[in-house]
């Protein structure tokens, strides 16, 4: 499994018929719930993404989403989130890429409506903070456009009061254990949102021990990570006035 993994991440540089037999292999596996679930640990549903999008040969597109088939078939019998996974990388555009080519195979052809019908499923009814969480949850936080997004702080800030403040204490913890630079600026930026935007915000943060936690990532050697760690600092420090009036600037 590994060197399979290995050989799809590394698409780029590989022939046709190397990828091609790479597929081929993940399409057995994937009759396999537990060979699935693997694949999925070890990162591998980006790459097939990413095969799909770029492949130019139809025997190679064809295994690759004939294994995207089938790991949505264990969606069904084994309720798994594969389908979730798939429509955040963004798999429906790709499909809708691929409809347009000029296919022969038909088992394919009813692979990709099969998929884009699912999909399409999943997408509707999976909320905007049902993403943003699922990205928190991973541990692994990017600058996607829902972090910057004002609209999604203001109708959304309720949400962050569930489990027990479960997605405050998880952005914590990241700021507290992660190494990555970009997980780290995006959660203290994620932080400073809460507080601006929350009515309690700046003391549950406080509560929670946040801001001698976010304190520490002032001093932090990326520049980026110093800057939201100092925004957010600052966001604690004033009061909810001040603070309402920050939101209004940014209208």
């Amino acid at each position: 499994m590994p060197l399979i993994v290995k050989q799809l991440k590394g698409s780029g540089s590989s022939s046709f018929q190397m990828l091609y037999e790479a597929g081929l292999c993940v399409w057995l596996l994937t009759f396999l719930p537990e060979a699935c679930e693997q694949l999925k640990s070890s990162g591998a549903l980006a790459s097939l993404v990413e095969i799909a999008r770029t492949a130019q040969k139809e025997k190679v597109v064809r295994v690759v989403v004939l294994a995207l088939h089938n790991m949505l078939l264990c969606d069904e019998s084994q309720g798994t989130s594969y389908g979730t996974d798939l429509s955040e990388l963004g798999m429906l555009k790709v499909i809708a890429s691929l409809k347009l080519g000029a296919w022969k195979d038909e088992e394919l052809l009813a692979s990709l409506d099969f998929l884009e019908e699912r999909l399409g499923q999943v997408r509707s009814s999976f909320t905007t903070f049902d993403r943003y969480k699922r990205e928190v949850l991973s541990g692994s936080l990017s600058w996607t456009p829902i972090h910057t997004d004002h609209s999604f702080w203001k109708e959304c800030i309720a949400n962050f009061e569930d489990k027990d403040w479960q997605i405050v204490r998880v952005l914590l913890k990241l700021l507290e254990s992660n190494k990555e630079t970009t997980t780290l600026s995006v959660a203290c930026h994620d932080v400073g949102k809460f507080i601006e935007f929350h009515e309690n915000g700046r003391f549950i943060v406080q509560r929670l021990m946040g801001k001698i936690i976010v304190m520490k990532l002032m001093d932090h050697p990326d520049l980026d990570v110093q800057k939201q760690a100092l925004i957010c600092v600052q966001k604690l420090m004033l009061s909810k006035n001040k603070l309402d009036f920050l939101a209004s600037t940014q209208l």
